[in-house]
């Protein structure tokens, strides 16, 4: 697992976070 794979997971995670709280 390489550093750059971890970063591009939490940043796609972050994305979706920040899609749910649009929809509210």
């Amino acid at each position: 697992m390489s550093c750059k794979d971890t970063l591009r997971d939490r940043y796609g995670y972050l994305k979706k976070l920040t899609a749910q709280i649009g929809r509210q």
